[in-house]
């Protein structure tokens, strides 16, 4: 699988399921809306991570179990975001304070590994 979005492509059966799993890998609005998968996932030459602070908060529920974790995550996303964004603090600098905050292998249900820190001007997802 060389790009991420090669996921939408998998073989998947029954169709309906097939067509679940595209809209989610894809994104699709209508009475039940999906925001795309593929805006949280890095995949570059080998490299697979979330990105943690785009996540939206079901996405981050589910890595790190905890709602107040989740609501920690959201608050310090959105004031480092904004640092960045005003350049009152480096983006390397925001992005070491929030994988401090949020890499601990004892908050997460995932390897750290696997999760993505870099905070950048992007406003992050915080609605569900």
């Amino acid at each position: 699988m060389a790009r991420a979005d090669d996921l939408a492509k998998l073989p998947i059966e029954p169709q309906e399921l097939h067509d679940v799993f595209y809209k989610m890998i894809k994104g699709a609005d209508g009475v039940i809306s999906y925001p795309s998968l593929l805006r949280y996932v890095v995949l570059n030459q080998g490299e697979r991570r979330l990105s943690v602070f785009l996540a939206r908060p079901p996405l981050l529920l589910a890595i790190y179990q905890d709602p107040h974790t989740v609501g920690e995550i959201i608050q310090k996303r959105t004031e480092l975001q904004l640092a960045v964004e005003n350049e009152s603090i480096a983006a390397e600098t925001a992005t070491t304070e929030f994988q401090e905050a949020f890499a601990q292998p004892s908050l997460l249900t995932v390897d750290p590994k696997y999760l993505d820190f870099r905070v950048t001007k992007t406003e992050p997802h915080n609605a569900p």
